[in-house]
């Protein structure tokens, strides 16, 4: 497991109160959530903005299923996604 920074915590006030995000409840387990709002925090999104593209995507029709594709690209898709969890430990 590798060290994560997170921001440190703020009181909420009305300057940072994001009135325009709609509460909702996710069924991601506790590690998983943390890795969305990893995930949000490097694309310079909240997790609920990550979560409504993500959805949206899905719902439109959009998203592509790796295991749909051709063997080589999964195995390049992969490859990728594992230099970048090496270079998050580095």
């Amino acid at each position: 497991m590798t060290d994560i920074d997170l921001p440190p915590r703020v009181p909420v006030t009305s300057e940072n109160k994001d009135g325009g995000e709609r509460l909702y409840r996710t069924a991601l387990s506790s590690r998983d959530y943390l890795r969305l709002e990893v995930e949000s925090m490097e694309r310079g999104l909240k997790p609920f903005g990550l979560t409504k593209t993500i959805m949206t995507l899905y719902l439109n029709k959009k998203l592509v299923y790796v295991n749909d594709l051709p063997v080589d690209i999964q195995s390049l898709i992969t490859q990728h996604f594992k230099t970048i969890a090496k270079q998050r430990v580095n």
